[in-house]
């Protein structure tokens, strides 16, 4: 009987749930990592502190710190529609944190048990996920698939709010049962089941003013910040009741059950105050950004002068604005992640974690340098650096790929010394810490790869994270075979091949930045098609003494010595001059183009000789 109510709390939550909306979620990467990061890290980690605090009951703990690790309410996409945000991003952060709960839930599980030395039924909870989660995600799936074909586009959209009435009966009927069966033990330990309102309404303040404030910070609009608070503080309960009561004792389903009464409660509250939160929001001074990724807060203007004599700019080609809040972004989480693997390879004894580590001290160490040179090439030209600071990103490039060379030859030595000497490897914690690094990464990746476009100092930062992100994957991997088969080397193994494809990137990056610094053509462009395009201007003759270099990696410049035919007067000249630079432009993306202007030289033909009589 409880199977099936577990069954029915689930399967209709996942008919009404838009999987196929996953595929939108590069759209607003920054709102679904810092609700996947509210749900997955901070709820967690607060969650911990508080249990800590106020529970001192392990299985009442165990369970309160399970609501912490459930993904987020569906009901967070109703609460979203009424405060008129970003419904297609609260669609998105659900299914996805459903998707990451699959990993995230045991792993903080297999963590916290230890932590209060209550024996975990593994095999119990991923069966118990198998049958809440996976199980009624796919059902469901198909359900709603079969009744779009069946009732047409709206059809799911009408019978919606009869699959969300069934999950609520279906949960309230667990709850009953929970609170039936147990019914004496909650009267004999009132007192300490009534302490559970005290963390479960400190967790939902917390968290709904501690997003409103650093959603803000992170530059997310009203509509996205609701969509991301409601989805963060918002906790599936159902899906905590449904895992305890399968995997766990009804005790530990007690907390989920009470938690709606504070959730619902705050939630409406914050619901009601909706218009002060879009006051909070759209009353700031803002700018549109470059790349078109939302506002970012405007920056104080600099005191207006006359430019440097001579300056050559480049202001335009070198502002980068939403590239250096991508790097921002993802400095901060990566900053995070270090701390997060130091503190787990103590824990957990990981040597594995702490070499990871230190590699990431070099990532968190290239985005530091990266952010710095975009910051220095947004400074003016002056008479002392005419052409700005364009090389700094490139600089910052090389810095990088020497970082890289020097954490694949650490992580290659490291691995070549184990396989000797193997070093135990506790595989729950490795796997959690990867799949932690492995969300971070990614979404990181993600972030830079938008911004990314030709810059040499972004395309670097976009390879520490992926390789970082590969490097999870397979240190996840890892973890898993660890755990399955105690299979030690797997860790050792996987590192250096990590290593290898850490040294690989590396040296091509170095490779292309000294190109940059050593003046080298731009690979982009060919020299004699840059010469036929010249010639090909009306009025040219022939053109000579073509340079071609890189300001930066994304900012090519020329120069060369036209040929003029015939003998133009100096407009002629300069409207020839015009039409080259023109053409340069249209074909090759040339802006930055210094032309020399020649006539042709003058063919003196001899006078014939006088016809002798």
């Amino acid at each position: 009987m409880t199977t099936a109510a577990v069954f029915l709390v689930i399967y209709p939550m996942m008919v009404n749930l838009r999987v196929e909306a996953l595929v939108q979620a590069g759209r607003n990467v920054r709102g679904l990592l810092l609700a996947l990061v509210y749900n997955f890290v901070w709820a967690p980690l607060i969650g911990f502190v508080l249990a800590r605090l106020f529970l001192h009951d392990p299985l009442l703990a165990l369970g309160f710190l399970l609501v912490m690790v459930v993904p987020c309410s569906s009901m967070s996409i109703a609460y979203t529609g009424l405060a008129k945000g970003d419904v297609e991003l609260s669609t998105v952060i659900v299914g996805s944190s459903f998707v990451v709960s699959v990993v995230a839930v045991p792993a903080w599980m297999v963590i916290f048990a230890a932590g209060y030395h209550v024996p975990i039924p593994l095999g119990a909870m991923l069966g118990s996920i198998l049958t809440v989660l996976i199980a009624p995600m796919l059902a469901g799936w198909v359900t709603r698939k079969a009744l779009l074909r069946s009732l047409g586009a709206g059809g799911p959209a009408r019978l919606a709010p009869v699959f969300s009435s069934a999950s609520m009966l279906a949960m309230f009927a667990i709850i009953f049962l929970i609170f039936f069966a147990k019914a004496q033990m909650i009267v004999d330990r009132w007192p300490t089941v009534l302490l559970l309102l005290v963390p479960n309404a400190l967790f939902m303040a917390l968290t709904l003013a501690g997003a409103t404030w650093l959603n803000r910070r992170m530059g997310l609009t009203y509509a996205e910040h609701m969509a991301v608070v409601f989805a963060s503080a918002g906790k599936n309960n159902a899906t905590a009741i449904a895992i305890a009561a399968t995997a766990f004792t009804p005790l530990v389903a007690v907390p989920a059950a009470t938690m709606p009464i504070f959730q619902v409660l705050l939630m409406v509250g914050y619901l009601k105050i909706a218009p002060r939160v879009r006051h909070y929001y759209t009353h700031r001074p803002q700018h549109p950004c470059p790349d078109g990724d939302g506002p970012v807060v405007t920056e104080r203007a600099a005191a207006p002068g006359p430019p440097p004599e001579h300056a050559f700019e480049h202001a335009g080609d070198i502002a980068r604005t939403g590239q250096r809040r991508a790097l921002g972004w993802a400095l901060g989480v990566n900053s995070a992640l270090l701390v997060v693997e130091i503190a787990g390879g103590i824990v957990f004894g990981s040597l594995a974690l702490l070499a990871d580590a230190t590699h990431l001290v070099s990532d968190v160490a290239g985005l530091g340098v990266a952010l710095g040179a975009l910051v220095l090439t947004a400074r003016p030209v002056s008479a002392r650096h005419s052409f700005g600071f364009a090389r700094a990103e490139v600089m910052a490039a090389q810095v990088s790929a020497l970082l890289l060379l020097a954490a694949g030859g650490w992580i290659l030595y490291q691995g070549l010394t184990r396989l000797s000497d193997a070093v135990p490897v506790q595989g729950a914690g490795l796997a959690f810490v990867a799949a932690l690094g492995l969300l971070v990464n990614a979404g990181s990746a993600m972030v830079i790869h938008r911004a990314l476009g030709q810059s040499l100092n972004m395309r670097a930062s976009f390879v520490h994270l992926a390789t970082d992100a590969a490097g999870s994957l397979g240190a996840l991997g890892a973890g898993v075979a660890i755990l399955a088969w105690g299979w030690a080397s797997a860790d050792t193994l996987v590192s250096m091949g990590t290593a290898v494809l850490v040294l690989w990137t590396g040296w091509g990056l170095l490779r292309e930045s000294t190109h940059v610094l050593m003046e080298g053509a731009p690979r982009a462009l060919v020299t004699y098609q840059v010469l036929a395009a010249i010639a090909g201007v009306d009025g040219v003759v022939d053109a000579h003494h073509l340079h071609l270099w890189s300001l930066a990696s994304d900012v090519s410049a020329a120069s060369a010595h036209v040929v003029l035919s015939g003998h133009p007067t100096l407009r002629q000249a300069q409207q020839t001059g015009a039409q080259v630079k023109a053409a340069l432009a249209e074909r090759f993306d040339l802006t930055n183009v210094t032309l020399e202007l020649e006539e042709s030289p003058t063919v003196v033909v001899p006078n014939p000789s006088p016809a002798r009589s």
